[in-house]
């Protein structure tokens, strides 16, 4: 008598639920799909508390009609998002592209600095900052920063730089040199980009995903070229 009365309760139960689902789901032409998506959950969990109530099963009822409903399957965009794609994430990569100067006059020029940053991981992963120094045989030529890392949770994200997973971001910085101490004695060199440099500095990054965010401080020399 009581399965009965489940089945009874389960059959009106699951026409309301589809019922009422097809309705909102026909809005979705009309309304942001997110609130149509909303609408649906609104109006399913109604129903739900609408039987209960007006039939007198109480909650006793409640894991049979949920564990026999059949309830459309919503996929939001066809995307779900992997949790496990930055678990033990791996640090960026950074290599230089190029160390390009061009003359403005006699005694300035324009440095540009490019970096390549990999990232090889499969999720994405934010570079916030680069900070560097570039020396010349005669000691350090320029020093520079690139984005900002940002303080707290309330820090700026404009100047954050957002790298696929297994993609590669070339990032660069210009400055503007003159022609004084150690530079004096490589200006030809720098000038007719012959010079050797070595590049040092500090990079950070952050990480993302739906339940944590973490991230690392990283410090780089390499030569050039």
């Amino acid at each position: 008598m009581v399965y009965s009365k489940n089945a009874s309760i389960l059959s009106i139960t699951r026409h309301g639920i589809n019922y009422y689902t097809k309705a909102a789901f026909s809005c979705i032409s009309q309304l942001n799909r997110k609130s149509a998506y909303a609408a649906a959950g609104v109006l399913i969990v109604g129903f739900l508390l609408f039987v209960l109530i007006y039939d007198g099963v109480g909650f006793r009822n409640l894991s049979f009609i949920f564990s026999k409903l059949k309830l459309p399957n919503v996929n939001i965009n066809g995307q779900i998002f992997n949790q496990e794609a930055l678990k033990d994430a791996s640090s960026l990569g950074i290599s230089i592209k190029s160390v390009q100067a061009e003359p403005v006059d006699n005694r300035t020029a324009k440095i540009r600095v490019t970096f390549n940053v990999y990232n090889p991981n499969k999720g994405t992963v934010m570079l916030e900052s680069i900070s560097y120094n570039v020396y010349s045989q005669s000691g350090r030529i320029v020093s520079g920063d690139i984005g900002e890392k940002p303080e707290g949770f309330v820090g700026s994200q404009a100047n954050i730089f957002p790298i696929v997973g297994n993609t590669t971001l070339a990032i660069g910085d210009e400055r503007t040199i003159t022609r004084d101490g150690p530079r004096a004695a490589d200006w030809k060199n720098i000038i007719g980009k012959s010079a050797a440099y070595t590049i040092n500095g500090t990079f950070s990054y952050k990480q993302t995903s739906s339940f944590q965010s973490s991230g690392g401080e990283n410090n780089f020399s390499q030569k050039f070229p």
